[in-house]
Formats: C-alpha cells, structure tokens, sequence
C-alpha cells in the first residue's frame, strides 16, 4: 500500500528573522522538521559531495586551513557577483533538494516544517501546502545573523538583494520581540493547522 506523503509547512524568511529558532519551535510540538541549511552543512563537509563541488569550481582557495569550506569567504565571493551565485545554486541545490527528498520518502508524519531561504516546490516529492513567513525588521536581522556571521551590516543588505519572498504565504509572523513570543505565535499556527 502507498503511503500518504506529508503535508508540508514552509518556513522561510529572510537572513536573521529567527527561522531555525522557528522550526524548533514546530519541532517542539509534535511536528516533524528539516532544516535546509544544516543539510547545507553537511554537504559542506571535507569529502561530502558539496564539499568537493565547491573546491572542484571555485577552488581551494574557499577551504580554510582546517579543510572545511570557509562560508563566509564564499558568501561575499557569491553575494557579489550573480553570476557566481548562480553556478553556486546550480552545484548546491541539486544536492539539498535530493537530501530534503530522502527524509520525505521516510517520513512517516502527516505533517513536515521545513525551513529554507527558498522553495522549489517543483524540485520537492511533496506538495508545500502552508507557507509560514517570519518578519522581522533588517536591523534586528542583521543582529541576529552576525551573532554565527561575521559580516558587514552592508554585506547582509548585499544578500537581502537575493532573497524573495515565496509567491503565497498563508501566515506572517512578526518577529520583533522575545523567543517566547514567538513561541506562542507558532503554537497558534499549529493549533490552527493540526486542527
């Protein structure tokens, strides 16, 4: 017998808005989560298919001492130049969406949170049925990104230049304000949804 996919809550938003602290909070009630940029990381792991994409194109002059790819040297090298960007969508986003696809096929949940800057839900073997969007104002969004990030409050408007809101988004969250009222928020959104 084919088993139901999963009903798939997208959470996106941009640089800093409090996405990951978002899924956590989805995790926390009961919904099962994946979170795009630390399947990202992984594949940026010396030896793991992202990794050697990265060295192979851009070379190893974006791998640090330590043998691991230096995210923010390849961050300002993309973010300034699109067409760098591109080839670096081109190399990564295959992989991700192939590591996003095993964890649909083994869910056995009714519904997935899933987190990332974008979807292409053409790519995804689930549809996004919600899309949850989480606002927060740039100057809060720089702060919170620069606290895993060093980079210039210029730099982070560079990347923001990138990112798009997706097309339909069934809730906004504003997240201004403190971890446990964003906590409460979520609660709403599942109440609403698993209701």
């Amino acid at each position: 017998m084919k088993k139901n996919k999963p009903i798939i809550i997208g959470i996106s938003g941009y640089l800093g808005s409090g996405k990951s602290t978002a899924l956590k909070y989805f995790s926390d009630l009961g919904i099962e989560s994946i979170d795009a940029d630390r399947i990202v990381h992984d594949l940026y792991k010396p030896g793991k298919d992202g990794w050697r994409k990265i060295n192979d194109f851009f070379g190893d002059e974006y791998v640090s001492k330590k043998g691991i790819i230096d995210r923010n040297k390849l961050g300002r090298a993309v973010f300034s130049n699109p067409v760098k960007l591109q080839i670096l969508e081109k190399l990564m986003h295959p992989l991700v969406y192939n590591e996003i696809n095993k964890i649909i096929q083994k869910c056995e949940c009714k519904y997935l949170a899933l987190e990332a800057v974008k979807f292409d839900t053409s790519k995804l073997d689930a549809p996004v049925k919600y899309t949850v969007w989480i606002n927060s104002d740039k100057k809060t969004g720089y702060k919170r990104f620069t606290q895993k990030r060093n980079i210039t409050y210029k730099e982070y408007l560079q990347i923001l230049k990138y990112q798009k809101k997706p097309a339909n988004i069934d809730f906004v969250i504003k997240n201004d304000g403190t971890k446990s009222e964003l906590k409460k928020k979520v609660a709403e959104i599942v109440k609403k949804l698993v209701n």
